[in-house]
C-alpha cells in the first residue's frame, strides 16, 4: 500500500475509542437520541475498529498480501460511507429536540401503580423553544 496506512489505521482506532466513549455517554442520558435508536453508536464503532485493524495489519507486512490490502481498502470505503451516514444522523440529533424520555415510573411494574414511596425523579424540562 502506498501512503501511510499504519497512521490511517491508528487514527481509525482512536476514532473507535472516542466513538465508544461518547456512545456510552449518549446511552446513559436521560433521553435517548436518534443515534442510539439507529444504532450508529454501535455499528459505527465496529466499522472503525475493523477498518483500522486491517489498515495496521496491511502496513505491518512489508510485501503486503493482496487479499489484506484489498480487504483494508474495502473496509476503508465502508468506513467512509458509515462516517457520512453517522454525520447525517448526528446532525439530526443536534437539530431536533429530544422526544424520547423515559419516565421514572418505568422502574416499577404495572401492579405497583400505587407505590407509596417512589424514588425521586430527576427534573427534566420538556418545553421546546418555538
Amino acid at each position: 500500500m502506498t501512503g501511510e496506512p499504519k497512521a490511517l489505521g491508528a487514527v481509525q482506532i482512536m476514532i473507535w475509542v472516542i466513538h465508544v466513549i461518547l456512545g456510552g455517554i449518549l446511552c446513559s442520558l436521560q433521553y435517548l437520541p436518534m443515534s442510539v435508536f439507529s444504532g450508529v453508536v454501535f455499528w459505527g464503532a465496529v466499522s472503525f475498529f475493523i477498518s483500522g485493524g486491517l489498515s495496521v495489519a496491511a502496513a505491518a507486512r512489508k510485501n503486503g498480501s493482496t487479499c489484506l490490502v484489498r480487504g483494508s481498502l474495502g473496509m476503508n470505503i465502508v468506513s467512509a460511507i458509515v462516517a457520512g451516514t453517522a454525520f447525517i444522523i448526528y446532525s439530526f440529533d443536534l437539530a431536533a429536540p429530544p422526544y424520547f424520555y423515559y419516565s421514572c415510573s418505568s422502574f416499577y411494574s404495572s401492579y405497583d401503580w400505587n407505590y407509596t414511596n417512589p424514588r425521586p425523579c430527576p427534573t427534566v424540562s420538556t418545553t421546546t423553544v418555538r
